[in-house]
């Protein structure tokens, strides 16, 4: 899809897991970072966590963009062919 993905990985790191989530509140249901955070601090309770989002929540679309991610890697895993390959 993209000859630079870590530097699309990495743009998407600084822009939107740190930037917009920051300013943009109902950008946090949306965030990764959030869901970790937010299951984190649900595990294991302290005062150097902040989560914003309810943890059924952050479990809930955890488990669904694993899926949706494991869906679409596997369909374009297997439209993959190596070169020279006979079938």
């Amino acid at each position: 899809m993209s000859r630079r993905p870590v530097a699309i990985g990495l743009v998407y790191i600084m822009l939107w897991e740190n930037l917009l989530v920051r300013f943009v509140s109902g950008a946090r249901v949306l965030s990764i970072q959030q869901y970790s955070v937010s299951l984190a601090d649900n595990l294991s309770p302290g005062p150097y966590l902040d989560s914003t989002l309810a943890p059924l929540t952050a479990a809930i679309l955890a488990a669904v963009f694993i899926a949706l991610g494991t869906t679409v890697a596997t369909a374009r895993l297997r439209s993959f062919a190596l070169t020279g390959e006979t079938s």
